[in-house]
Protein backbone atom coordinates (compact mmCIF):
# COMPACT_ATOMS: atom_id res chain seq x y z
CA UNK A 1 0.00 0.00 0.00
CA UNK A 2 1.18 3.29 -0.83
CA UNK A 3 2.64 5.43 2.17
CA UNK A 4 1.14 8.51 2.61
CA UNK A 5 2.78 11.90 4.00
CA UNK A 6 -0.36 11.95 6.72
CA UNK A 7 0.45 8.09 7.43
CA UNK A 8 4.36 8.78 8.81
CA UNK A 9 4.48 12.45 9.40
CA UNK A 10 2.30 12.63 12.79
CA UNK A 11 4.73 9.84 14.25
CA UNK A 12 8.14 12.55 13.30
CA UNK A 13 6.55 15.79 14.43
CA UNK A 14 7.69 15.37 18.43
CA UNK A 15 11.38 15.27 17.37
CA UNK A 16 11.19 18.50 15.38
CA UNK A 17 11.61 22.31 16.92
CA UNK A 18 10.76 24.03 13.37
CA UNK A 19 10.23 24.63 9.96
CA UNK A 20 12.43 25.82 7.82
CA UNK A 21 10.48 27.04 4.56
CA UNK A 22 12.17 28.16 1.31
CA UNK A 23 9.93 29.60 -1.57
CA UNK A 24 11.20 30.70 -4.99
CA UNK A 25 8.45 32.79 -6.24
CA UNK A 26 8.14 34.62 -9.44
CA UNK A 27 6.47 37.68 -10.60
CA UNK A 28 3.86 36.33 -13.59
CA UNK A 29 1.21 38.18 -15.11
CA UNK A 30 1.07 40.61 -12.35
CA UNK A 31 0.85 38.82 -9.24
CA UNK A 32 3.91 36.50 -7.57
CA UNK A 33 3.34 32.94 -8.27
CA UNK A 34 5.19 29.82 -6.66
CA UNK A 35 8.00 28.21 -8.77
CA UNK A 36 8.98 26.10 -6.26
CA UNK A 37 8.51 25.80 -2.49
CA UNK A 38 10.64 23.54 -0.03
CA UNK A 39 8.79 22.85 3.37
CA UNK A 40 12.06 21.38 5.53
CA UNK A 41 11.14 19.92 9.02
CA UNK A 42 14.39 20.07 11.93
CA UNK A 43 14.73 19.36 15.38
CA UNK A 44 16.72 22.95 14.87
CA UNK A 45 15.49 25.56 17.03
CA UNK A 46 14.07 28.55 15.04
CA UNK A 47 17.37 30.49 15.87
CA UNK A 48 19.79 27.84 14.40
CA UNK A 49 17.52 27.93 11.19
CA UNK A 50 17.84 31.50 11.02
CA UNK A 51 21.64 31.16 11.21
CA UNK A 52 21.42 29.02 8.41
CA UNK A 53 19.59 31.28 5.76
CA UNK A 54 22.37 34.04 7.16
CA UNK A 55 25.16 32.31 6.70
CA UNK A 56 24.04 31.50 3.04
CA UNK A 57 23.46 35.09 2.46
CA UNK A 58 26.88 35.74 3.58
CA UNK A 59 28.03 32.97 0.93
CA UNK A 60 25.89 33.65 -2.11
CA UNK A 61 24.11 36.82 -3.48
CA UNK A 62 20.65 37.58 -2.33
CA UNK A 63 18.01 36.86 -4.66
CA UNK A 64 15.64 39.71 -4.26
CA UNK A 65 14.85 41.24 -7.84
CA UNK A 66 11.44 42.70 -9.25
CA UNK A 67 10.90 39.26 -11.04
CA UNK A 68 11.90 36.72 -8.98
CA UNK A 69 12.49 36.54 -5.74
CA UNK A 70 13.92 33.68 -2.92
CA UNK A 71 12.22 33.91 0.35
CA UNK A 72 13.55 31.69 3.40
CA UNK A 73 11.44 31.69 6.83
CA UNK A 74 12.19 29.59 10.25
CA UNK A 75 8.48 29.05 11.35
CA UNK A 76 7.64 27.46 14.94
CA UNK A 77 6.57 24.23 14.26
CA UNK A 78 3.05 24.82 16.01
CA UNK A 79 2.30 26.33 12.64
CA UNK A 80 2.50 23.60 10.22
CA UNK A 81 -1.80 23.48 10.65
CA UNK A 82 -1.55 27.30 9.66
CA UNK A 83 0.50 26.00 6.59
CA UNK A 84 -1.12 23.32 5.54
CA UNK A 85 -4.27 25.06 5.74
CA UNK A 86 -2.72 28.15 3.08
CA UNK A 87 -1.92 25.53 0.47
CA UNK A 88 -4.73 23.87 0.84
CA UNK A 89 -6.72 27.64 -0.49
CA UNK A 90 -4.17 27.58 -3.21
CA UNK A 91 -1.75 30.73 -1.35
CA UNK A 92 1.05 31.06 0.96
CA UNK A 93 1.68 34.39 2.75
CA UNK A 94 5.04 35.15 3.98
CA UNK A 95 7.08 37.99 5.27
CA UNK A 96 4.01 40.13 4.46
CA UNK A 97 4.07 38.65 0.70
CA UNK A 98 1.05 36.52 -0.93
CA UNK A 99 1.64 34.21 -3.44
CA UNK A 100 -0.12 31.54 -5.57
CA UNK A 101 0.56 27.91 -5.32
CA UNK A 102 -1.59 24.89 -6.45
CA UNK A 103 -3.76 24.05 -4.24
CA UNK A 104 -3.83 20.63 -2.35
CA UNK A 105 -4.13 18.27 0.35
CA UNK A 106 -0.56 17.81 1.97
CA UNK A 107 -1.51 14.79 4.00
CA UNK A 108 -2.73 12.92 1.11
CA UNK A 109 0.28 13.52 -0.80
CA UNK A 110 2.03 9.69 -1.21
CA UNK A 111 5.54 9.61 0.22
CA UNK A 112 8.73 7.76 0.33
CA UNK A 113 10.97 6.70 2.83
CA UNK A 114 14.73 7.20 0.90
CA UNK A 115 18.40 7.26 2.15
CA UNK A 116 18.83 9.29 -0.86
CA UNK A 117 15.62 11.26 -1.93
CA UNK A 118 14.85 12.34 -4.82
CA UNK A 119 14.27 16.30 -4.96
CA UNK A 120 16.46 17.40 -1.85
CA UNK A 121 19.48 17.40 -0.53
CA UNK A 122 19.41 14.84 2.76
CA UNK A 123 21.08 16.28 5.51
CA UNK A 124 22.67 12.46 6.65
CA UNK A 125 19.62 11.15 7.88
CA UNK A 126 17.12 9.11 6.04
CA UNK A 127 13.94 11.45 4.72
CA UNK A 128 10.22 11.33 4.29
CA UNK A 129 9.92 12.72 0.77
CA UNK A 130 7.04 13.86 -0.56
CA UNK A 131 6.15 15.92 -3.64
CA UNK A 132 3.17 17.69 -5.33
CA UNK A 133 2.07 16.41 -8.47
CA UNK A 134 2.00 19.34 -10.43
CA UNK A 135 5.10 21.22 -12.15
CA UNK A 136 6.01 24.66 -12.10
CA UNK A 137 4.27 25.66 -14.84
CA UNK A 138 6.10 28.82 -15.36
CA UNK A 139 9.26 28.35 -17.50
CA UNK A 140 12.24 29.38 -15.06
CA UNK A 141 14.28 30.25 -18.10
CA UNK A 142 12.14 33.63 -17.89
CA UNK A 143 14.28 34.39 -15.37
CA UNK A 144 18.16 33.44 -16.37
CA UNK A 145 19.20 36.92 -17.03
CA UNK A 146 18.16 38.36 -13.92
CA UNK A 147 20.06 35.68 -12.14
CA UNK A 148 23.10 35.67 -14.06
CA UNK A 149 23.27 39.46 -13.24
CA UNK A 150 23.80 38.07 -9.56
CA UNK A 151 26.16 35.65 -10.32
CA UNK A 152 24.72 32.57 -10.45
CA UNK A 153 25.23 30.80 -13.88
CA UNK A 154 21.63 29.32 -14.60
CA UNK A 155 18.37 29.33 -12.67
CA UNK A 156 18.80 25.58 -11.60
CA UNK A 157 22.23 25.97 -9.94
CA UNK A 158 20.36 29.22 -7.82
CA UNK A 159 17.48 27.19 -6.50
CA UNK A 160 19.72 24.47 -6.21
CA UNK A 161 22.21 26.34 -3.92
CA UNK A 162 19.35 28.03 -1.83
CA UNK A 163 16.51 25.35 -1.85
CA UNK A 164 18.53 22.75 -1.09
CA UNK A 165 17.45 20.66 -3.82
CA UNK A 166 19.08 18.47 -7.08
CA UNK A 167 16.64 19.91 -9.61
CA UNK A 168 18.26 19.57 -13.25
CA UNK A 169 15.01 19.64 -15.56
CA UNK A 170 12.29 21.74 -16.18
CA UNK A 171 9.56 19.30 -14.65
CA UNK A 172 10.30 21.07 -10.78
CA UNK A 173 7.85 19.57 -8.18
CA UNK A 174 5.74 23.14 -7.13
CA UNK A 175 6.16 21.96 -3.63
CA UNK A 176 8.43 19.44 -1.82
CA UNK A 177 8.40 18.20 1.99
CA UNK A 178 10.91 16.94 3.61
CA UNK A 179 10.95 14.96 6.99
CA UNK A 180 14.30 13.56 8.05
CA UNK A 181 13.58 10.62 10.63
CA UNK A 182 15.80 11.71 13.65
CA UNK A 183 16.83 7.28 14.04
CA UNK A 184 18.88 5.23 11.81
CA UNK A 185 20.88 1.92 12.38
CA UNK A 186 24.46 2.89 12.75
CA UNK A 187 26.28 0.12 12.37
CA UNK A 188 24.74 -3.68 11.56
CA UNK A 189 27.96 -6.28 11.91
CA UNK A 190 28.89 -9.37 12.42
CA UNK A 191 31.21 -9.34 15.23
CA UNK A 192 31.99 -13.44 15.51
CA UNK A 193 30.52 -16.09 13.74
CA UNK A 194 28.05 -16.12 16.26
CA UNK A 195 27.08 -12.76 17.52
CA UNK A 196 25.44 -9.58 15.45
CA UNK A 197 25.81 -6.05 16.87
CA UNK A 198 23.33 -3.40 15.56
CA UNK A 199 23.67 0.43 16.73
CA UNK A 200 20.96 2.69 16.43
CA UNK A 201 20.89 6.26 17.10
CA UNK A 202 17.93 8.33 18.06
CA UNK A 203 16.03 11.15 19.26
CA UNK A 204 14.23 10.48 23.05
CA UNK A 205 11.07 12.15 21.67
CA UNK A 206 10.89 9.34 18.58
CA UNK A 207 8.73 6.51 20.50
CA UNK A 208 7.27 3.36 19.69
CA UNK A 209 10.52 2.03 18.02
CA UNK A 210 11.21 -1.80 16.81
CA UNK A 211 14.50 -3.07 15.71
CA UNK A 212 13.23 -6.50 13.47
CA UNK A 213 16.02 -9.13 12.45
CA UNK A 214 15.34 -11.67 9.60
CA UNK A 215 17.72 -13.52 7.32
CA UNK A 216 17.05 -13.66 3.93
CA UNK A 217 18.00 -16.97 1.75
CA UNK A 218 17.35 -18.15 -2.11
CA UNK A 219 14.42 -19.84 -2.71
CA UNK A 220 15.30 -23.45 -3.39
CA UNK A 221 11.59 -23.83 -5.34
CA UNK A 222 11.53 -20.61 -7.32
CA UNK A 223 14.85 -18.74 -8.65
CA UNK A 224 15.27 -15.74 -8.00
CA UNK A 225 13.19 -15.46 -5.28
CA UNK A 226 14.61 -14.62 -1.53
CA UNK A 227 13.05 -16.33 1.73
CA UNK A 228 12.38 -14.55 4.56
CA UNK A 229 12.81 -16.16 7.89
CA UNK A 230 12.06 -13.85 11.20
CA UNK A 231 14.58 -14.15 14.12
CA UNK A 232 14.30 -11.35 16.05
CA UNK A 233 11.93 -8.08 17.14
CA UNK A 234 13.40 -5.67 19.74
CA UNK A 235 10.95 -2.70 21.28
CA UNK A 236 13.74 0.44 22.22
CA UNK A 237 13.84 1.94 25.30
CA UNK A 238 12.26 5.57 24.29
CA UNK A 239 14.73 7.70 26.62
CA UNK A 240 18.24 5.84 25.16
CA UNK A 241 19.35 7.91 22.39
CA UNK A 242 21.88 5.19 21.50
CA UNK A 243 21.05 1.67 21.57
CA UNK A 244 23.66 -1.52 21.35
CA UNK A 245 22.18 -4.55 21.07
CA UNK A 246 24.16 -7.50 20.65
CA UNK A 247 22.18 -11.13 18.97
CA UNK A 248 23.57 -14.59 19.29
CA UNK A 249 23.06 -15.85 15.66
CA UNK A 250 21.74 -19.60 15.44
CA UNK A 251 24.38 -21.99 15.38
CA UNK A 252 23.66 -23.60 11.91
CA UNK A 253 22.36 -20.66 10.05
CA UNK A 254 21.38 -21.38 6.87
CA UNK A 255 21.11 -17.89 5.38
CA UNK A 256 22.56 -15.71 1.97
CA UNK A 257 21.91 -12.38 4.10
CA UNK A 258 20.96 -10.65 7.60
CA UNK A 259 18.74 -7.98 7.07
CA UNK A 260 17.91 -5.45 9.95
CA UNK A 261 14.96 -3.09 10.01
CA UNK A 262 14.36 -0.37 11.93
CA UNK A 263 10.57 -0.10 12.70
CA UNK A 264 8.09 2.81 13.56
CA UNK A 265 5.50 0.16 15.07
CA UNK A 266 2.24 2.32 15.54
CA UNK A 267 -0.08 2.44 14.49
CA UNK A 268 0.79 -0.21 11.89
CA UNK A 269 4.48 -0.66 11.17
CA UNK A 270 6.38 1.15 8.64
CA UNK A 271 10.13 1.05 8.08
CA UNK A 272 12.36 3.98 9.00
CA UNK A 273 15.70 2.57 8.25
CA UNK A 274 17.23 -1.01 6.75
CA UNK A 275 20.36 -2.43 6.98
CA UNK A 276 22.08 -5.90 5.19
CA UNK A 277 24.87 -8.16 6.10
CA UNK A 278 26.09 -10.35 4.11
CA UNK A 279 26.87 -13.64 4.90
CA UNK A 280 29.33 -14.69 2.32
CA UNK A 281 32.99 -14.57 2.95
CA UNK A 282 34.89 -12.85 0.94
CA UNK A 283 38.74 -12.48 0.24
CA UNK A 284 40.64 -9.39 1.13
CA UNK A 285 42.31 -7.25 -0.78
CA UNK A 286 44.10 -4.44 1.48
CA UNK A 287 45.47 -1.60 -0.77
CA UNK A 288 48.43 -1.04 1.88
CA UNK A 289 50.76 -3.55 3.39
CA UNK A 290 48.89 -4.68 6.78
CA UNK A 291 50.00 -2.12 9.39
CA UNK A 292 51.73 -3.45 12.50
CA UNK A 293 49.93 -1.67 15.03
CA UNK A 294 46.35 -1.96 13.61
CA UNK A 295 47.46 -5.55 13.19
CA UNK A 296 48.39 -5.74 16.86
CA UNK A 297 45.45 -3.42 18.49
CA UNK A 298 43.02 -5.86 16.79
CA UNK A 299 44.47 -8.41 18.82
CA UNK A 300 43.98 -6.60 22.20
CA UNK A 301 40.92 -5.08 21.38
CA UNK A 302 37.97 -5.44 18.60
CA UNK A 303 38.30 -2.51 16.60
CA UNK A 304 34.41 -2.27 16.86
CA UNK A 305 34.81 -0.74 20.85
CA UNK A 306 36.05 2.53 18.94
CA UNK A 307 32.80 3.05 17.56
CA UNK A 308 31.12 1.93 20.51
CA UNK A 309 32.89 4.46 22.52
CA UNK A 310 32.34 6.99 20.14
CA UNK A 311 28.85 7.35 20.63
CA UNK A 312 29.40 7.42 24.74
CA UNK A 313 28.77 10.65 27.13
CA UNK A 314 30.31 9.32 29.64
CA UNK A 315 33.46 10.34 31.35
CA UNK A 316 36.61 8.72 32.40
CA UNK A 317 39.90 9.73 32.94
CA UNK A 318 40.08 10.76 29.57
CA UNK A 319 36.97 12.09 27.80
CA UNK A 320 35.63 8.53 25.93
CA UNK A 321 34.79 9.97 22.42
CA UNK A 322 38.49 11.91 22.67
CA UNK A 323 39.93 8.56 23.50
CA UNK A 324 38.40 6.68 20.40
CA UNK A 325 39.53 9.28 18.50
CA UNK A 326 43.08 9.30 18.99
CA UNK A 327 43.25 5.56 18.85
CA UNK A 328 41.46 6.01 15.28
CA UNK A 329 44.07 8.95 14.21
CA UNK A 330 47.17 6.92 15.89
CA UNK A 331 45.99 3.40 13.39
CA UNK A 332 46.07 5.40 10.76
CA UNK A 333 49.45 6.39 11.36
CA UNK A 334 49.69 9.54 13.30
CA UNK A 335 51.41 10.51 16.34
CA UNK A 336 48.73 12.18 18.60
CA UNK A 337 48.88 14.08 21.67
CA UNK A 338 45.41 14.71 23.94
CA UNK A 339 45.50 18.36 25.34
CA UNK A 340 42.15 18.93 26.86
CA UNK A 341 41.93 21.09 29.58
CA UNK A 342 45.67 21.45 29.84
CA UNK A 343 45.58 23.69 26.75
CA UNK A 344 43.02 26.38 27.94
CA UNK A 345 46.04 27.46 30.07
CA UNK A 346 47.88 28.97 26.87
CA UNK A 347 46.66 32.29 26.09
CA UNK A 348 45.38 33.14 21.87
CA UNK A 349 43.46 30.89 19.56
CA UNK A 350 46.01 27.88 19.97
CA UNK A 351 44.69 27.31 23.90
CA UNK A 352 41.41 25.89 22.22
CA UNK A 353 42.86 23.19 20.16
CA UNK A 354 42.39 19.83 22.10
CA UNK A 355 43.74 17.13 19.92
CA UNK A 356 47.49 17.61 17.94
CA UNK A 357 48.72 14.92 15.97
CA UNK A 358 51.91 14.47 13.16
CA UNK A 359 52.48 12.24 10.37
CA UNK A 360 56.13 12.69 9.68
CA UNK A 361 55.76 10.37 6.14
CA UNK A 362 53.61 12.73 5.02
CA UNK A 363 55.00 15.82 6.77
CA UNK A 364 51.64 17.06 8.00
CA UNK A 365 49.85 18.04 11.32
CA UNK A 366 46.28 17.73 12.39
CA UNK A 367 44.48 20.35 15.17
CA UNK A 368 41.33 18.55 16.15
CA UNK A 369 38.40 20.37 18.08
CA UNK A 370 35.02 19.00 19.05
CA UNK A 371 31.73 21.17 19.58
CA UNK A 372 29.24 20.41 22.00
CA UNK A 373 26.54 21.00 19.79
CA UNK A 374 26.19 22.04 16.61
CA UNK A 375 25.37 25.69 17.08
CA UNK A 376 29.22 25.59 18.21
CA UNK A 377 30.73 24.08 14.97
CA UNK A 378 30.65 27.71 12.63
CA UNK A 379 32.73 28.69 16.19
CA UNK A 380 34.85 26.05 15.69
CA UNK A 381 35.53 26.92 12.33
CA UNK A 382 36.62 29.89 13.01
CA UNK A 383 39.11 29.13 15.42
CA UNK A 384 40.71 26.75 13.34
CA UNK A 385 40.72 29.04 10.28
CA UNK A 386 42.80 31.75 12.73
CA UNK A 387 44.96 29.02 14.11
CA UNK A 388 45.69 27.62 10.61
CA UNK A 389 46.40 31.20 9.24
CA UNK A 390 48.82 31.65 12.14
CA UNK A 391 50.43 29.20 12.14
CA UNK A 392 51.54 28.24 8.16
CA UNK A 393 54.03 30.84 8.18
CA UNK A 394 55.75 29.35 11.20
CA UNK A 395 55.69 25.83 9.81
CA UNK A 396 56.21 26.47 6.47
CA UNK A 397 54.69 25.61 3.04
CA UNK A 398 56.00 22.20 2.84
CA UNK A 399 54.25 21.17 6.19
CA UNK A 400 50.27 20.47 5.49
CA UNK A 401 48.22 21.94 7.87
CA UNK A 402 44.88 20.30 8.07
CA UNK A 403 42.21 21.68 10.81
CA UNK A 404 39.52 18.98 11.94
CA UNK A 405 36.27 19.52 13.42
CA UNK A 406 35.10 15.94 15.57
CA UNK A 407 31.35 15.82 15.98
CA UNK A 408 29.68 13.02 17.67
CA UNK A 409 26.23 13.53 15.87
CA UNK A 410 25.53 13.65 12.66
CA UNK A 411 25.58 16.90 11.12
CA UNK A 412 23.50 19.29 8.52
CA UNK A 413 24.77 18.92 4.79
CA UNK A 414 24.11 22.94 5.24
CA UNK A 415 27.11 22.78 8.07
CA UNK A 416 29.53 20.32 6.37
CA UNK A 417 29.38 22.63 3.18
CA UNK A 418 30.29 25.69 5.16
CA UNK A 419 33.01 24.04 6.62
CA UNK A 420 34.38 22.41 3.62
CA UNK A 421 33.73 26.05 1.53
CA UNK A 422 36.55 27.22 4.67
CA UNK A 423 38.44 24.82 4.18
CA UNK A 424 37.85 22.72 7.47
CA UNK A 425 37.14 19.33 7.56
CA UNK A 426 34.12 18.36 9.52
CA UNK A 427 34.32 14.65 10.68
CA UNK A 428 30.75 13.90 12.26
CA UNK A 429 29.32 10.39 13.91
CA UNK A 430 28.57 9.04 10.25
CA UNK A 431 32.42 9.72 8.70
CA UNK A 432 33.82 8.43 11.78
CA UNK A 433 32.31 5.42 11.27
CA UNK A 434 32.61 4.84 7.92
CA UNK A 435 37.02 5.70 8.80
CA UNK A 436 36.53 2.46 11.27
CA UNK A 437 34.94 0.56 8.99
CA UNK A 438 38.22 1.42 6.14
CA UNK A 439 40.61 0.09 9.17
CA UNK A 440 38.30 -2.71 9.98
CA UNK A 441 39.12 -3.46 6.29
CA UNK A 442 42.60 -2.75 6.44
CA UNK A 443 42.17 0.20 3.71
CA UNK A 444 44.53 2.40 5.45
CA UNK A 445 44.90 4.75 2.42
CA UNK A 446 41.09 5.53 2.33
CA UNK A 447 41.08 6.17 5.88
CA UNK A 448 43.89 8.75 5.52
CA UNK A 449 42.52 10.40 2.64
CA UNK A 450 39.06 10.96 4.55
CA UNK A 451 41.57 12.65 7.07
CA UNK A 452 42.45 14.76 4.53
CA UNK A 453 46.12 13.37 4.97
CA UNK A 454 48.39 12.46 1.61
CA UNK A 455 49.66 9.26 0.76
CA UNK A 456 53.08 8.69 2.08
CA UNK A 457 55.22 7.08 -0.91
CA UNK A 458 56.72 4.85 1.81
CA UNK A 459 54.08 2.20 3.68
CA UNK A 460 53.03 2.14 7.08
CA UNK A 461 55.03 0.29 9.09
Amino acid sequence: MQLKLGDILPRLIPTYRSIDLRCAIGFHENEWVNLSTVIRFTNQSIYEVENIHSNQAKLFPTIKTPRIAIVCKALPISTWRTLKEQISFGHITLNGLRFKISALDIDSLPSIVAKNPRHIVSEGWNITEASSPNYTSTPLERYESDLMKLGYPTTYNALNIWLQTKITTPLVPELVVAAPIYAKILRNERRTEKTLRIVVEKRRTLKNLNIVVEVLRESVEQAGFQETLQLHSIPLEAQKEVAIIDLRLPAALNADQIRTSLLSVKPNPITLDWSEVSLQKQSKHPLMPKNPLLTLFAKLRDISHIQDDLQKDEWVQVDTFYNAVIWMLSLCGFSVIYLGDRAKKRRGYIRHIEVIGADQLSNSIILGLKPSSENQIEKCVEVLEKIRDAMSDEVGAETQIIPIIFYRRIAAEATKRMSVSRGIILLDSLDLNRIIDLLKNDNIREARRRLGAPTPSRSLS
